[in-house]
């Protein structure tokens, strides 16, 4: 059982605001001055309304425009006087402060040159900000407000100054993740005939929802059962986009009741792409039938303002994985019933302090807080387990993350004629495919995104792209490289982090797993899994190609890379070892644990890789190196060692390696050492790969099969491959080869 304190709690979340604030306080800090010379803030004059696309336009200086696709803050000055005045010797904050009359939240989407201005349309401006421009008035664009009022609100409904017992059942619960078996429902609809049935008499409900499967349908006709029963609901998610696609499902219903759904900052694009939307006035209360779309940043604020008892019918969260504790509480002030929608295997929250386990070794439970809620509370549990979004192999390879009980209704493959078209690199099935870049030559891969997707382009001109990365560093090289390339298509591509994009769906996404400088971190289970399910057609997953050597995935991940195509001649099997059961953490460092230098003169044991009679010849594989790199001493004297130049080869590339950690490339630094040291002291070659004694079927290309071939030269003499990659092992069994592990090898040796 888990169990944080308040105090835990509270510093938690005052650990987030304290890193948010020092990344964004020197930026505060800084002269408007500075920041227009180093073009990190922007003036820019309001054009007009592109009512074709729905975007505002504002003209620049043509050396200082703003990127296009970063989210921004727009603000308004009180007065024209503001910037005309003394404006550049402020500072932004005190500009902030003191020189604001109202701002937004905006981000460029395109640029266009239009009779000698440069111009740049902006999306997500909201209605009430729009309403106050005049034409040629002056904005100032800074970089995007962090949500630090979000982490205040929570640290307020944490404390419970109101004193609610609803409140402190869930901040001081006890909880554990031994209990989250939901029930199978095949048919969303299903579900809201037992909401009919019985289950509109329970206080709370959860509904885990796996990509695709109809979580937005279901809350839409959920909506317009409860907004018939005049019930009054407040609907809250992390992201603003989740509830556009839920009002237009909504929408879509023919009985559902217009006139009663309104939204906390709509925006311009969204009231032309859900017409019937509203915005919800200042003096909005909760009233019989109304449904309000808002974030959870907003109904936290409406939960700390001194509310003492449920003032709406229901509250639903959606994408609960991404809530904290304090969320769900609110959630529970606010709501007589709440409905949590989501899904323990996709994102959790966002965390941005480096080592919460400072604070609590149990911290973990403010980092998936709904993973341990759904387990822990007792009521009605349901997984949704029929998607709609992909093809019957895609569903095959996502079945991974849940004991294969999800089937495929998708009509992505009847009659469609797209896979016939696409390039041979993605899956002509559906699903994930894999392809292998070079990280030290990344123009290669920016000149494959763009020709990719400008081909699918031209199969479909609509067709809906996303580029997305792990790391902010990761969007920052894309969209640097590559954005301005697509010109008038830019609206058309998104490139983001995962985190940002849970509850997405596009036609086809490139996952770059672009490690910067933390490999597992790509690979995470929540974050993998929501990457590789957002398309409805296919998905490239484009990987270092030193992860064929040390790969940073195990478990559940690497079971479903197992199951994706692999490209350009790159083929190798993976098979997976038993590991822990524990997924949801990322290894510490990929590969096996390294026990420390053991003298071996003193011992002497059989082994069960030696055979007598035999010269004994033990091979070498790269990762072993990576893992222990002064191996070769652990090896008894009496026995050869023989090096493939491709090992050799592949050392000398992993040094300076990206995708490696710190400490690898320092493990590897040792290993040519401690190699170039034996070649000194002990009996060791080096030979070259003959690529003539392979069998056909094998791929003359692959680095695995390299090094297979120098450990056929010596057939005859009982060559040991020692190897921790098990498509390597396979072919070495296959070829009748001894293989065994470094884990093997090294329990083997006396201490």
């Amino acid at each position: 059982m888990k169990r944080l304190t308040k105090k835990h709690q509270i510093k938690f979340y005052e650990e987030e605001i304290k890193k948010i604030l020092s990344d964004y306080q020197s930026y505060l800090d800084s002269k408007c001055i500075d920041l227009l010379n180093k073009v990190e803030l922007f003036i820019g004059t309001f054009e007009y309304i592109d009512e074709l696309r729905n975007q505002v336009v504002f003209s620049f200086a043509k050396d200082k425009l703003p990127k296009t696709r970063v989210p921004l803050t727009a603000t308004k000055p009180k007065s024209s006087e503001v910037i005309a005045k003394s404006f550049y010797d402020y500072s932004y904050s005190y500009y902030r402060k003191n020189g604001v009359a109202s701002f937004s939240e905006c981000y460029g989407v395109y640029y266009q040159e239009l009779n000698g201005k440069y111009n740049v349309g902006f999306s997500n401006f909201d209605i009430e900000f729009l309403n106050s421009l005049s034409i040629g008035d002056k904005i100032v664009f800074g970089i995007s407000d962090p949500p630090l009022k979000y982490y205040f609100n929570l640290i307020q409904i944490t404390k419970n100054e109101v004193k609610s017992k609803m409140v402190d059942d869930i901040i001081l619960g006890n909880y554990h993740l031994n209990d989250f078996n939901p029930v199978h429902i095949d048919d969303s609809l299903v579900l809201i005939e037992k909401y009919k049935a019985n289950l509109h008499s329970q206080d709370t409900i959860i509904i885990q929802g796996p990509p695709g499967t109809g979580k937005t349908f279901f809350i839409s006709r959920l909506l317009s059962l409860l907004s018939q029963e005049k019930k009054s609901v407040l609907v809250a998610t992390l992201a603003n986009r989740s509830l556009i696609e839920l009002a237009k499902k909504y929408f879509e219903i023919k009985e559902a009741k217009k006139g009663v759904v309104f939204k906390s900052n709509l925006t311009l694009e969204e009231t032309k792409e859900v017409k019937e939307l509203k915005p919800i006035p200042k003096d909005f209360l909760p009233a019989e039938g109304n449904i309000l779309l808002t974030t959870f940043y907003k109904m936290t604020g409406v939960a700390v303002e001194n509310i003492t008892a449920p003032i709406y019918d229901y509250v639903i969260l959606e994408e609960a994985s991404q809530s904290f504790l304090g969320t769900i509480a609110a959630a529970k002030l606010l709501g007589k019933k709440i409905i949590l929608v989501g899904d323990p295997l996709q994102l959790p929250p966002i965390v941005n302090q480096a080592n919460p386990s400072n604070i609590s070794l149990d911290i973990d439970l403010m980092q998936e807080s709904f993973t341990f809620y759904a387990s822990t509370i007792n009521c009605p549990k349901f997984r949704l387990t029929t998607t709609y979004r992909f093809s019957e192999n895609a569903c095959v390879q996502t079945n991974t993350f849940y004991e294969n009980s999800l089937k495929s209704k998708s009509d992505i493959q009847e009659s469609n004629d797209v896979f016939s078209k696409i390039s041979p690199i993605y899956n002509n099935k559906g699903g994930c495919s894999l392809l292998y870049y070079d990280s030290t030559n990344l123009r290669n891969i920016y000149d494959l995104l763009l020709a990719q997707i400008n081909a699918l382009l031209q199969i479909n001109p609509k067709f809906e792209i996303a580029i997305l990365s792990s790391t902010k560093k990761g969007v920052k090289l894309l969209r640097d490289n590559l954005l301005h390339k697509f010109g008038d298509k830019q609206d058309q591509i998104l490139i983001n982090t995962v985190d940002s994009v849970q509850g997405l769906t596009i036609d086809f996404c490139f996952y770059f797993a672009f490690s910067d400088g933390s490999p597992a971190f790509s690979f995470k289970l929540n974050r993998f899994n929501v990457a590789t399910s957002r398309a409805r057609f296919c998905t490239l997953i484009l990987l270092d190609e030193v992860y064929k050597v040390v790969q940073p995935y195990k478990g559940f991940v690497a079971e479903f890379i197992s199951k994706c195509d692999l490209n350009n001649d790159t083929s190798f099997p993976i098979i997976i070892e038993e590991t822990s059961n524990n997924d949801s953490l990322p290894p510490k460092t990929p590969g096996l644990k390294v026990i420390d230098k053991i003298d071996l003169s003193k011992f002497e044991k059989p082994k069960k890789e030696i055979v007598k009679g035999k010269e004994n010849i033990y091979i070498i594989d790269t990762n072993v190196f990576v893992d222990q790199p002064d191996i070769i001493s652990k090896i008894d004297h009496k026995y050869s060692v023989v090096l493939s130049a491709k090992v050799i080869d592949e050392l000398d590339y992993l040094k300076i390696s990206p995708s490696l950690s710190d400490e690898q490339k320092k493990n590897v630094q040792k290993a040519i050492k401690h190699i170039n040291e034996s070649f000194d002291k002990r009996n060791i070659k080096m030979v070259t790969a003959d690529l003539a004694l392979l069998p056909n079927d094998f791929n003359k290309k692959s680095p695995d099969n390299f090094i297979l071939s120098v450990a056929l030269r010596y057939k005859s003499e009982n060559p040991i491959m020692l190897t921790s990659d098990n498509g390597l092992q396979i072919k070495a069994k296959g070829l009748n080869i001894t293989t065994i592990t470094l884990k093997e090898f090294m329990k083997q040796l006396k201490y």
